[in-house]
């Protein structure tokens, strides 16, 4: 059974800053990205309903403070440029903290493993898939199998019903996996149906991380095959200086905005300005399932998406989206021209957007998930246990 509610130190591993996202929503800042609020307020609730929680981010270093809303932050700069990967260091800092339940959101073998030798209660709570080539790569997978299906881990969660089946592929357990999703915070119902632009420019955007394997390269590198179309790119990345730089060099960057980092409302305001949602992941990029699909359904843009793997059940070539080979500005080029001048199928795109992103989400929501895993009661465990693969026909 798990310990009292007043004994509970419920910590969270994550990439994001959670300190900044609390700052930022108290000064009447907007959200960056689907459901951000939801999940910051969710864990305030924790740390009052059980009395402690604090998140831990990777992504930078930070001494621990108490947030105004009751919950801790403290920052482990994992992979520290041109260094090597500070695992012990977060394995140092999470002790310190002194957790009875642990939630780590990414596949970090080393904390997971400490976890286990420490007898925690730990939850592997991901968005990821396991695609990538190499022998390298056969190898983690390998190990991260064998990891979370040691009896100590009681349940893997992975966001999308796709990836969770990558995570049963490389040899994880149906009986553990857990398929979440968030909830339907933005709905098709307040938007609808278009019709195909008439004239000139085509209005293509990109939302997302600015680097190769996110496919972003691949859209720039199509432009000068749309000599009719304009395109805009949000987000930043790790590439992001040699991609701002694709434009000037093939003679685009009249047709090329780059907009940096927008609000989560903004970027739905794009979206409904647009005439197509362009989604270019190449395979090895370990998409989940992005939420960026799901919105432009909700807003009725045409999406013009890559094969990636990961998005194969919920995008239906022809019929919700347009699909091209990964990798191939060319093809990706000819789904941009085949939309522009089909306006009947523009149309049977925006329409059935609809319904698509009414069938999108999973019933099993984030805070659930969390909820009936803190609660860890016979109960609990069985409503966890008939969500899983084992237990569940997802279509």
């Amino acid at each position: 059974m798990a310990p009292s509610a007043a004994s509970r130190r419920i910590v969270f591993v994550q990439f994001g800053d959670y300190g900044e996202a609390v700052r930022r929503f108290a000064s009447g800042g907007a959200e960056n990205y689907y459901a951000q609020k939801y999940t910051v307020d969710y864990v305030a609730g924790l740390a009052s309903k059980y009395g402690s929680a604090t998140v831990v981010t990777f992504s930078r270093d930070h001494d621990f403070e108490m947030l105004p809303n009751g919950v801790g932050s403290r920052g482990v700069l994992l992979y520290p440029p041109g260094g090597k990967a500070r695992h012990e260091e977060l394995a140092r800092v999470v002790e310190s903290l002194d957790p009875t339940d642990l939630v780590v959101v990414a596949p970090l073998r080393p904390l997971l493993r400490w976890a286990i030798s420490r007898s925690l209660r730990v939850l592997p709570l991901f968005a990821d898939s396991f695609r990538a080539p190499g022998l390298a790569n056969k190898l983690r997978h390998f190990l991260l199998r064998r990891l979370l299906n040691r009896p100590e881990i009681r349940w893997v969660a992975n966001h999308s019903i796709a990836a969770s089946l990558d995570l049963a592929r490389i040899g994880v357990r149906r009986t553990k996996v857990l398929p979440f999703d968030w909830p339907p915070i933005v709905s098709p119902a307040n938007y609808p149906p278009r019709s195909a632009p008439d004239g000139d420019p085509f209005r293509l955007l990109y939302v997302g991380l600015l680097t190769e394997t996110k496919g972003v390269g691949d859209v720039l590198r199509a432009m000068p095959r749309l000599p009719s179309c304009t395109l805009t790119v949000v987000g930043g990345g790790s590439d992001e200086a040699a991609l701002r730089a694709l434009p000037a060099a093939n003679g685009t960057s009249s047709r090329v905005l780059f907009r940096g980092k927008i609000s989560h409302d903004q970027v739905l305001d794009e979206m409904r300005s647009h005439h197509a949602v362009l989604v270019p992941s190449r395979p090895e990029y370990p998409e989940g399932l992005p939420m960026t699909i799901y919105e432009a359904f909700c807003t009725r843009a045409a999406v013009i998406a890559s094969d990636h793997p990961m998005f194969l059940k919920r995008i239906v070539a022809d019929s919700n989206a347009l699909v091209f080979p990964a990798g191939d500005s060319a093809s990706l080029a000819a789904a941009v021209e085949r939309l522009r001048s089909n306006p009947d199928l523009y149309r049977s795109l925006s329409v059935n957007a609809g319904e698509a992103a009414e069938k999108y989400l999973l019933p099993l929501k984030w805070h659930i998930l969390l909820d009936l895993w803190l609660q860890n009661s016979p109960d609990a465990e069985a409503q966890l246990a008939s969500f899983s693969l084992a237990n569940r026909t997802y279509a």
